[in-house]
């Protein structure tokens, strides 16, 4: 699982993608992003999905563009919640949580995968 994990940062290069910028159109209409810090220091990101197009934005950039918009959110985060432990000092400080937090139990079985 390793092995197929460093195969797949070095074909899509993640390494260098900090370095990418999205299409202008991914930028000015795909919402969301780094809005703050919890009480323990860990980094807050916030994804608004109920409004967005995403058939506008399918349209408009190509699914591979979205897809390396999304893996460059979570290369940034990654970094930024390794910053902060650096900070803050100690152990790991940031966990990973559900996307839905405590609404996940909301969902129909339909919504889940």
């Amino acid at each position: 699982m390793l092995r197929k994990h460093a195969e797949f940062r070095k074909q899509k290069d993640i390494d260098n993608i900090i370095n990418w910028q999205p299409p202008e159109v991914i930028q000015l209409y795909l919402s969301g992003g780094m809005c703050g810090y919890d009480r323990d220091g860990c980094p807050v990101w916030y994804d608004v999905i109920g409004p967005l197009d995403a058939r506008g934005l399918l349209l408009s950039a190509t699914k591979q563009d979205l897809l390396r918009t999304k893996m460059r959110d979570c290369e940034l985060l990654l970094r930024e919640c390794l910053s902060q432990t650096d900070k803050v000092g100690g152990g790991r400080l940031c966990g990973w949580p559900l996307p839905a937090g405590d609404r996940l139990g909301q969902l129909g079985s339909e919504h889940r995968a």
